[in-house]
């Protein structure tokens, strides 16, 4: 068999290791035991996340024993990476819900397996161990860290030349986080831990813990960071609004025109990250009309997250609401009052409803002619929606606003709503 790690290779998963050589070599060895870290700072994972449940699903299916780490300790804290000011506290409360919701939606999308794998996933939940007392955390943990080192950290070095803020419950998260892996390499025999390369110091920090205080060879696998089209990292928000892999939160036909609408030259790099499609499958599908390769990326990806049949009805409605076939279904949706219905709601304001962030922007798209009520431009900012002209588009008493780069919003009448 393959190892494992050329796939990766391969496919464009691996970013850097901390040694390649040694890193190869325990992967074609199976069963090697390897942790990825989930920090629970919402009630489902985002888009950020899904590129590292491809490489965890590739590991356990090359027969790896894998553990799926949830911070439910390192989560009180917040991972400070990249953050120029402190993050928001969550109550323990908050944390622990979120906890149980990202079990339940891992365990839906089915890249981990937790049941039936060969061997099966491992769930933990770090609050177990780290719930300890100071002098225990003072003792065991803290004499192997260098303040002299970690304050060279990026995001540290950052915030103190910035003369911004860093509290020392923030300094503390990488040995938190590197105690991790310390706890998983002494009671599971973990070697290798993986994550997205902008957590490569917090990875690099349990790799020395373990080298110091067990005098053990340990290594650490980070993957490259997905990038949106402004070049910014795609993780909780992508072009102003969140991208999450729950569909109460982000509806699967919002999650298909991401893709659908995906740079030509970022198409061949997310469909070797983001599906299974074998690689000479994928050279022959770029190699022809690129938006036919983009319609299959976001087929692809948004079945995997969601489902065939949701992403079947968001492939549907993207042809019904960019198509002229009639209303989609599945998509976001204004319901007007009765109030509103007669009086009529500026469209620019509707435009706000469905989630730009300000009226500038809405009157922007509208000026630059970005902006459609079914198949009619909208020429005016003062245009409204109202009774009188919704019924101007139908018996069916809804218009479908386009907007921007891929958006849709549908407008009901409330006669016609329920």
């Amino acid at each position: 068999m393959t190892n494992v790690f050329e796939l990766l290779k391969t496919r464009g998963y691996i970013k850097r290791t901390s040694n390649d050589d040694a890193v190869r070599d325990l992967l074609g060895q199976p069963p090697a035991t390897i942790y990825q870290g989930f920090d629970p700072t919402a009630a489902s994972l985002h888009i950020g996340h899904f590129l590292g449940l491809m490489v965890f699903h590739h590991l356990q299916r090359a027969g790896h024993r894998m553990i799926f780490l949830v911070g439910g300790g390192t989560g009180i804290v917040g991972d400070p990476s990249g953050q120029a000011e402190a993050r928001r506290r969550m109550s323990r409360e908050d944390i622990q819900r979120n906890v149980e919701a990202i079990k339940q939606q891992v365990q839906r999308i089915g890249l981990v397996d937790f049941v039936t794998g060969n061997p099966s996933a491992i769930l933990l939940n770090n609050a177990d161990w780290l719930d300890m007392p100071l002098l225990d955390y003072l003792e065991r943990v803290a004499p192997h860290f260098s303040v002299n080192v970690m304050v060279k950290q990026d995001t540290f070095a950052r915030r103190l030349a910035d003369h911004n803020n860093l509290s020392l419950f923030e300094f503390m998260y990488p040995s938190l986080q590197g105690f991790d892996f310390l706890h998983q390499f002494d009671h599971y025999g973990c070697r290798l831990q993986i994550g997205g390369d902008d957590q490569w110091g917090n990875l690099v920090a349990g790799l020395d813990l373990i080298q110091n205080a067990r005098h053990q060879p340990a290594y650490v696998l980070t993957f490259p960071l997905l990038l949106d089209a402004s070049g910014q990292k795609m993780g909780k928000t992508t072009g102003g609004r969140a991208l999450w892999l729950d569909a109460a939160m982000t509806s699967p036909f919002e999650f298909y025109q991401v893709w659908i609408n995906a740079p030509d030259a970022d198409i061949e790099r997310s469909f070797r990250l983001l599906t299974f499609i074998a690689l000479d499958e994928i050279d022959s599908i770029v190699a022809g009309d690129p938006r036919a390769a983009a319609r299959r990326l976001a087929f692809e990806i948004t079945r995997i997250v969601h489902g065939e049949a949701a992403a079947r009805q968001a492939e549907a409605d993207s042809q019904k609401a960019f198509g002229g076939a009639g209303l989609p279904l599945d998509v976001p949706t204004i319901a007007l009052s009765q109030e509103e219905a007669v009086a009529g709601v500026l469209v620019t304001d509707l435009l706000m409803r469905a989630g730009l962030k300000s009226k500038g922007e809405a009157k922007r798209l509208v000026e630059g002619g970005g902006v459609h009520v079914n198949d009619a431009r909208v020429a005016d900012i003062q245009q409204r929606l109202s009774d009188a002209n919704l019924r101007d588009f139908g018996d069916q008493g809804a218009a479908v606003i386009r907007y921007g780069k891929g958006k849709v919003v549908k407008v009901m009448l409330p006669s016609r709503t329920g």
